[in-house]
């Protein structure tokens, strides 16, 4: 059985998984930064190029120097499908 009916709506999703809310409230006023100025920063929004569809950056995922050094490449590389600023909670 699949769970994806249980999770249809977005009330749902926010019920279960309270820190979708938290995330989204926050991520309405939150500053787009480029990503080199984005290490130590937390996630605002999901970076998902497609194809392939996976994502890069999830929100809520805290952004190392690593992480930051690779995107800004990959930035570089497809600059169509992956975005040079990244919305960051301060």
């Amino acid at each position: 059985m699949s769970l994806w009916p249980r999770f249809r709506h977005r009330r749902a999703i926010a019920f279960r998984f309270p820190c979708f809310r938290r995330i989204k409230r926050c991520a309405d006023r939150s500053p787009r930064l480029p990503v080199a100025r984005c290490i130590d920063r937390i996630a605002a929004e999901l970076i998902c190029p497609y194809p392939p569809g996976v994502p890069l950056l999830v929100p809520g995922e805290r952004m190392d120097a690593q992480r930051c050094a690779w995107l800004d490449q990959q930035h570089r590389r497809w600059p169509d499908q992956v975005p040079g600023k990244v919305m960051v909670l301060a």
